[in-house]
């Protein structure tokens, strides 16, 4: 199976836009992350896969902890700031992003779609990535449309069709 072809297949999938966060001692880390799923309601965990020797994957496995947020459609450059590769960790704060603290002490992007922060429960091998399964401390949800990657750009949802119910298509944001 060529690399390639795969990429390619995979960009027909449209998926919502996460920043999966954590704190390891005063050090920040972030990146943006689309492999994402809630897993279970008893007990709550959601689901998250990482590449494993990035910063995140080894802060998250030394922490114990993470929060996903789940960005809304005006953050695009929030998960702009999280996708460049090579950047350091910072202390205590990313650069012009508000975050807030809730159970674990991850950093949560304020006014994000919503947000998981969690316990890292278990890790399992995928490949080259690591399947993350967090028990869920905290979450939260605020209105709003959320920011979607699909077809190698970022969208958003769009309503077309006054009568209820609308139907949605997908837009560039």
């Amino acid at each position: 199976m060529d690399a390639n072809l795969f990429r390619q297949a995979a960009r027909g999938f449209a998926s919502g836009v996460t920043v999966v966060t954590t704190r390891l001692e005063s050090d920040v880390y972030g990146i943006t992350v689309s492999a994402f799923m809630t897993l279970s309601l008893d007990p709550l965990q959601v689901l998250v896969s990482i590449r494993q020797g990035n910063r995140l994957h080894d802060m998250i496995v030394e922490s114990g902890r993470f929060a996903v947020n789940i960005l809304a459609e005006h953050q695009r450059p929030v998960s702009q700031y999280f996708a460049q590769p090579g950047r350091s960790t910072c202390t205590d704060v990313f650069p012009d992003i508000e975050t807030f603290q809730d159970a674990t002490g991850s950093p949560v992007v304020k006014d994000s779609l919503s947000y998981f922060d969690c316990y890292l429960a278990t890790r399992h091998a995928g490949g080259d990535h690591s399947i993350f399964i967090g028990d869920v401390a905290g979450a939260g949800a605020n209105e709003g449309r959320p920011l979607l990657y699909f077809s190698g750009d970022y969208r958003g949802l769009r309503e077309w069709g006054a009568p209820a119910p609308a139907t949605l298509d997908l837009w560039y944001v």
